[in-house]
């Protein structure tokens, strides 16, 4: 029994192996026929079955193959009309899309997984598309598609048809008129919630876009899927169907969806074909006298921008909005009405508040009226409406003065809805991210500081010149600047100005020839300090964006770095556990400490002067005297390197951060002791920082999240999961009212602090 099972299995071998052969001798071998092209006999046999229908056969195919198509947006329409046309063999699709993957594209946009998450779209797509078929040629575009880049690159390309797979209207009139100008027939879908519709324009003497819609809706008319939702298989649908229309053009079939509207309702899974007007021969663009024969600008047009992000509308009046600073503290002595969908009052809501979506309010305004006019029965005389970004609550407020009289009381419009509330008012609620700014670096973020330059005020004197005293007036008022140092594996350490909750790059400081190991800014937040992996340390002047000075040291002696509290020395750690102090004016090795440690990861520097604190790669921390210049404790804190250590701003506490996924709180004056062991991230703890308060710390863990602390209950209060990969850098800002976080995934986030 047992000879004969082996038996079978030698067979099935040898079955396999020549499937194998079979397989390459596919790639290898072409097939000729009587065409001007020949196929391999591997696309033969991937075509065979669309090749052998009577409307397509060998030379069908070999439009297919010829074939040039663009689609523009990789969202949920982009994506399965980009995965059938490349299954089909169409020879070249170009992609077009400015956006990067988010986590709330991926239950619709079905070439994207979360491993692409902050990446391009277009080269997500490209990736797993190549896969299906390496014959087809993808181009991947990271553009905006602005009016004179996809004017060039459709003119210059002379595609066979163009896909509108966007989700705005200033794109879609932008489209429509550039195929109209270089006489490309345009297959466009939508999709919305449950429903979907598709239409092919400018095809066979049918009608383009502004045939049908001459003048673009008001702006706060139009919803898209990040304001109404959508289900992932509706767009999925229409895209599917984008892609067989263009097939069906590029076969030059008869029977193309031009002049007619296919409308998909996916709650009873039917659809409907709607006749459309016939071509306008006084269109603006495709009629006999076209008074728009280049593109415009179609955001001034539409009164929208270019792109499907959420923007402010401004429906109401100034004197009829508020702003959120403005909001009443005690909301159960006020009337807010908030008009967003139930569910998303039912996830989120602010005390106090009652729910009358603006669905609801549109279809039967009544009940709100009847609420409104008893809350003014009793005294109310101030009604405020709120959603998520007031948008809708303008909407609704419009349509209540528009359709009720409630007299005795004024409607009030939350400007910035619940987004601004927990922005400026409570962090908390809910904890929100200021900002992400993605593929701040090419490679791996490792390290980050935060720094604060208020100017040096000059002081006056009766000798000084008018003019001099005018600037020095001016330059001591002006308001300090928040500055970001960001160091990465591409060897770039980057500076970025804070402005009005925007991350603005400043300076790209080159230099090193390795990974940015460790940043550093100084205390007056004049300098900062870079040290890599080429074992060399850079003093730059923030300001100027120029190097001061370079330290060059032996190989590997060199890792973490930090600067005293007078900013007079730079300290860093060494392979063989050396603690060497550098003055910042000389260059040179001033103090050299031994520890009983081996390779330091982690160095740290006491407010007060007093003391050096040391992280080695056995566990081991080393405390220093500094005045002494002498190792003053060892401690076997870990059972695995420490990847980070910072003492609290006023010297009288440690943390310390480990591959153990610890952290430990040491009282320095009796460092015996560790005064609490915190636990809570799922894997090592690598980055860890106090608040300058020292009431709370934050730490980045390689479990992808930040968490914030509060140091007398020794509880976690909230955990941040924003990024993809591990966290490798997290600081607070001088003020401790923001954080910030760096990552593997290469972004940069920016919390507000919430506490």
């Amino acid at each position: 029994e047992l000879k004969r099972k082996l038996r079978f299995d030698e067979i099935g071998l040898n079955e396999l192996a020549s499937k194998e052969k079979q397989l390459q001798d596919l790639h290898t071998k072409r097939c000729h026929y009587s065409g001007n092209n020949g196929f391999t006999t591997e696309e033969i046999v991937r075509y065979s079955r669309q090749m052998i229908m009577p409307n397509i056969q060998i030379d069908g195919q070999e439009r297919l193959k010829n074939g040039k198509v663009m689609i523009i947006g990789t969202g949920g329409l982009g994506c399965p009309a980009a995965i059938y046309l490349t299954s089909a063999g169409v020879g070249e699709i170009t992609l077009v899309d400015y956006d990067e993957v988010e986590l709330s594209n991926l239950h619709r946009q079905i070439l994207h997984f979360e491993s692409d998450i902050n990446i391009p779209k277009v080269q997500s797509a490209c990736n797993k598309l190549e896969k299906i078929n390496s014959n087809v040629k993808i181009i991947p575009l990271k553009v905006h598609a602005d009016s004179e880049s996809l004017s060039r690159i459709i003119q210059d390309n002379r595609y066979n048809v163009v896909l509108d797979c966007s989700d705005n209207v200033a794109t879609r009139y932008l489209v429509n008129d550039i195929c109209v100008m270089n006489n490309t027939p345009l297959v466009s879908g939508s999709a919305l919630q449950m429903e979907g519709q598709l239409t092919v324009y400018h095809h066979n003497d049918g009608p383009c876009y502004r045939c049908l819609f001459p003048v673009p809706p008001p702006p706060h008319t139009v919803t898209n899927c990040g304001d109404g939702g959508v289900l992932g298989p509706v767009p999925g649908v229409i895209g599917v169907l984008q892609a067989l229309e263009a097939i069906k053009i590029l076969l030059e079939s008869s029977d193309v969806l031009s002049g007619r509207l296919l409308l998909f309702d996916g709650s009873t899974t039917t659809f409907r074909n709607v006749k459309l007007r016939p071509k306008n021969d006084k269109c603006d663009v495709c009629g006999s006298t076209p008074t728009i024969t280049r593109p415009i600008d179609y955001e001034q047009f539409c009164g929208a921008s270019a792109h499907d992000k959420i923007v402010n509308i401004n429906l109401i009046e100034p004197e009829g909005q508020i702003d959120v600073k403005d909001f009443p503290k005690d909301l159960q002595k006020n009337v807010v009405i908030d008009v967003r969908p139930e569910l998303e009052y039912k996830m989120c809501s602010l005390p106090g508040t009652v729910n009358f979506p603006y669905s609801v309010i549109t279809k039967d305004c009544n009940k709100v009226r009847e609420y409104i006019e008893n809350k003014v029965t009793n005294g109310v005389r101030d009604i405020y409406f709120l959603c998520r970004r007031g948008n809708d609550s303008q909407r609704a407020m419009k349509y209540l003065k528009e359709n009720t009289e409630v007299d005795g009381c004024q409607f009030h419009n939350i400007r910035g809805g619940l987004h601004a509330y927990s922005k400026y008012i409570d962090p908390s609620f809910p904890y929100s991210v200021l900002l992400k700014k993605e593929n701040a670096h090419d490679e791996s973020i490792w390290s980050c500081a935060w720094g604060r330059y208020s100017g040096e005020k000059k002081k006056k004197n009766d000798d000084d010149h008018q003019d001099d005293k005018s600037r020095d007036s001016i330059m001591s008022d002006e308001p300090p600047i928040d500055y970001i140092v960001t160091g990465g594996v591409d060897d770039l350490v980057k500076v970025w100005e804070l402005q009005d909750d925007r991350l603005i790059l400043k300076h790209n400081l080159e230099g090193h020839s390795l990974g940015v190991v460790s940043v550093a800014i100084s205390n007056n937040g004049k300098m900062c300090a870079s040290s890599s992996l080429d074992s060399s340390m850079r003093i730059w002047d923030l300001e100027k964006g120029e190097k001061i000075t370079n330290i060059d040291v032996g190989p590997l002696d060199l890792w973490t770095v930090a600067f005293s509290p007078d900013d007079k020395y730079i300290i860093s750690g060494s392979h063989a556990g050396l603690i060497t102090s550098y003055s910042v004016e000389t260059t040179k090795a001033e103090h050299t400490f031994g520890s009983r440690g081996k390779f330091t990861l982690s160095i740290a520097y006491s407010p007060d002067g007093r003391y050096i604190a040391s992280g080695a790669i056995d566990g081991i921390i080393n405390i220093f005297d500094v005045h002494s210049n002498k190792l003053w404790h060892a401690l076997e804190g870990h059972a695995m390197p420490i990847r980070s250590l910072c003492f609290s701003p006023d010297s009288q506490l440690l943390l310390t951060a480990s591959d153990d996924g610890h952290m430990k709180l040491y009282d320095v004056q009796h460092l015996s002791d560790v005064v609490v062991t915190l636990s809570g991230h799922a894997s090592w703890v690598l980055s860890v920082a106090f608040s300058p308060d020292g009431k709370y710390f934050v730490s980045g863990s390689s479990d992808k999240t930040v968490k914030v602390w509060d140091v007398a209950s020794k509880q976690c209060i909230h955990t941040f999961k924003e990024h993809n990969d591990q966290v490798w850098g997290v600081k607070y800002s001088p003020d401790g009212s923001k954080i910030v976080s760096v990552s593997e995934d290469r972004s940069i986030n920016i919390y507000s602090c919430p506490v």
